[in-house]
């Protein structure tokens, strides 16, 4: 395992329309001609589509919007692409499993974006609209979703990385390390197709839900289901192994909500394990409120966590 103490880092996050604003202010007054700013040029290289039905279930339209690296030829048939295959982010927001949407994470995203990723940002069913391990099943369609759809959006599988926050860290886990044939809550959902991941990004998300004990009334899970049963096939930490692909994980040293100690026993597992990870610590902070510069190292810390298990993070 690889953990850092990190005491400062620096900002960067914006979407796509809020980054050209901020990108026409800095260049206004911090930049010369001759120089391109790559946040004003984020809307020539790439575009938005947005509200793509990846699923249908009980009556439910599962919506993911795709950011596609391309560039704008100002007429018809109005984009180009480049022919080269791209790494992917399947993005899995958060909320604790009972509320968030796609749209608010957009942000966060931007360093992909600027490295001409292909970002594909998801909905899914909250306990309201489905009880655990409805969830799981949606991600896990929406990675399907990913790879038959990759020749049309210039992907390669062999660099898809899935990466969440909170309930979506926890959900971008179990999406990344479930095998075919796995069952989880007594066979509601059994894992019917092999689809690997290049690597696991996960943002402060819990690992072992029989080790939280406000898991146990929570409104994700289904009352008439064997609890510890449940809680145990939900736990990403029950799916280690050496075949897992990379992980690595950020949390905050003082998070009250998922404690740090939900990643530690993950990477100490994985480590047993064999399996790649490194597992970053931000001193003093709590449930992401991780400052720019922060995050600036934080991306670094991806970048080269990436590379140096073979996937090349640029196109």
């Amino acid at each position: 395992m690889f953990c850092k103490r990190l005491d400062t880092m620096c900002k960067f996050g914006l979407t796509v329309a809020g980054f050209v604003l901020l990108a026409a202010l800095a260049s206004s007054c911090c930049h010369t001609a001759d120089v391109i700013d790559p946040v004003a040029n984020l809307t020539v290289q790439a575009g938005l589509a947005s509200d793509i039905t990846y699923h249908t279930v009980d009556g439910h339209e599962l919506k993911l919007d795709v950011i596609v690296p391309r560039i704008n030829v100002g007429a018809p048939p109005w984009w180009k692409y480049d022919g080269k295959k791209k790494p992917a982010l399947l993005y899995i927001h958060g909320g604790g499993w009972v509320e968030g949407e796609k749209e608010t994470r957009q942000l966060g995203l931007m360093p992909y974006v600027a490295r001409g990723w292909v970002v594909i940002s998801i909905n899914y069913r909250l306990a309201r609209d489905g009880k655990a391990p409805a969830a799981v099943a949606d991600c896990r369609k929406a990675l399907n979703w990913v790879y038959e759809n990759a020749k049309k959006y210039q992907i390669d599988t062999d660099r898809i990385v899935v990466s969440g926050e909170s309930a979506g860290g926890h959900l971008c886990l179990m999406t990344g390390m479930l095998e075919k044939g796995d069952s989880l809550c007594g066979g509601k959902y059994v894992v019917g197709q092999a689809r690997k991941v290049a690597a696991i990004i996960n943002w402060f998300g819990a690992t072992d839900l029989t080790n939280r004990k406000k898991m146990k009334k929570h409104a994700w899970l289904d009352p008439k289901d064997d609890l510890e049963e449940a809680l145990r096939t939900l736990s990403p930490i029950t799916y280690v192994s050496k075949d897992n692909p990379p992980i690595m994980s950020i949390h905050g040293s003082a998070d009250p909500v998922v404690l740090p100690n939900q990643s530690e026993m993950l990477h100490k597992k994985l480590d047993e394990t064999g399996v790649e990870n490194k597992l970053v610590i931000i001193l003093g902070k709590k449930h992401g409120n991780f400052s720019g510069e922060e995050r600036t190292k934080i991306f670094d810390e991806i970048w080269d966590f990436l590379e140096e298990n073979g996937i090349k993070t640029t196109p």
